[in-house]
């Protein structure tokens, strides 16, 4: 359906509603996604802020650029998960936040509508994983926090940690190696502390290195484990297994 032309008696409008992608079948109108925004004097879309109600029952609110998401905006899609950040042609693309509905948040960097780089996933149980991601996945090194208390260092590939790892206890007073998500051994402090250092620079961690390995974790300082990043595609989201660990 064409964009009716804007008049002199009815020029654009700051609230226009602009259908896009629309066709008919017999009188019915048959709508992929309505705009609410500016118009400019020809009829096209203004880039800028507006709203976007898809017929999958998401919403967007936000930049717009192209008919697409790109800038920052909410979108709340009709799950009932919450994804609020950067977008890039219609994908969460740069630092953003999804809540999922199951209470589940994850926090961090996303590449054309996946979690990867450096992000944190707090499940709804109290455990915790702060590290890097690769296409919605944990791959690359990464803290696991358990809702115990307890505290594992590794590396990730595929969502599964593989090679060696430690684990401290919740008190921090002790520490195990493990390998192959077994336990080898026990080791002392300083030495899993000497490990956890090499280990996050040959994984390549663009992270600060946190003393997890010396002071009880109650949540608290996850948020500065992001490199600073700020408190996807209109889909059903999957959230990543904690099982995996």
């Amino acid at each position: 359906m064409p964009r009716p032309p804007p008049s002199a008696a009815h020029p654009p409008q700051v609230e226009s509603l602009y259908c896009d992608h629309c066709f008919r079948i017999g009188n019915a109108a048959i709508v992929d996604r309505l705009y609410i925004g500016d118009l400019d004097e020809h009829g096209e879309l203004v880039p800028g802020h507006g709203t976007m109600r898809l017929l999958t029952g998401d919403v967007f609110v936000g930049e717009v650029k192209s008919d697409e998401p790109t800038g920052r905006g909410t979108m709340e899609f009709k799950s009932g998960d919450v994804y609020e950040g950067e977008w890039l042609a219609g994908d969460p693309h740069g630092v953003g936040t999804l809540h999922f509905h199951d209470g589940n948040v994850y926090e961090g960097e996303w590449v054309e509508g996946q979690m990867q780089g450096l992000g944190t996933f707090k499940w709804v149980d109290g455990d915790a994983y702060v590290g890097q991601w690769k296409a919605g996945q944990k791959t690359g090194g990464g803290f696991f926090y358990f809702s115990n208390g307890m505290l594992k260092l590794g590396n990730y590939h595929a969502g599964s940690i593989v090679g060696e790892t430690v684990r401290w206890d919740a008190d921090r007073r002790s520490a195990v190696m493990m390998r192959s998500g077994e336990e080898v051994s026990g080791i002392l402090l300083e030495a899993a502390e000497e490990w956890a250092i090499k280990s996050a620079a040959k994984w390549k961690m663009p992270m600060p290195m946190p003393p997890p390995y010396t002071v009880p974790w109650d949540g608290s300082e996850i948020a500065h484990l992001v490199l600073g990043v700020p408190s996807p595609s209109p889909a059903m989201h999957r959230a990543p297994s904690n099982t995996s660990l």
